[in-house]
């Protein structure tokens, strides 16, 4: 879960709104945040929770973003391994043609 959180406050809610919106996860997700959890703090996967308490009325572009997100956890740990924050977004933009293709569909594009 804690490779889960990471990932998706790196790659969905992170950053600044122009690396947001050249992220398709975070698209897939952008109305869904702002329709659910909009008034949800950042930070210690609260916004993951958020989303997940809501899945049954997520958007189907979202729950498959969800999905690709959790099954991309185990890559990130096998290729950045404990990596965080800086770190960790050096990481994934170095190593971004080590993860699998529904992984990277995932990465920023910047």
């Amino acid at each position: 879960m804690k490779t889960l959180t990471i990932l998706l406050s790196l790659l969905v809610l992170a950053g600044t709104a122009a690396a947001r919106d050249a992220n398709p996860m975070a698209q897939a997700c952008k109305a869904d945040h702002a329709k659910f959890c909009k008034s949800v703090q950042p930070g210690g996967g609260r916004i993951v929770e958020c989303l997940k308490s809501h899945e049954a009325e997520l958007a189907p572009a979202c729950k498959t973003a969800l999905d690709t997100a959790s099954t991309c956890g185990p890559e990130l740990k096998r290729i950045c391994g404990d990596a965080k924050g800086s770190a960790m977004r050096d990481c994934v933009k170095a190593h971004a043609g080590e993860f699998s293709e529904a992984c990277r569909a995932t990465l920023p594009r910047r």
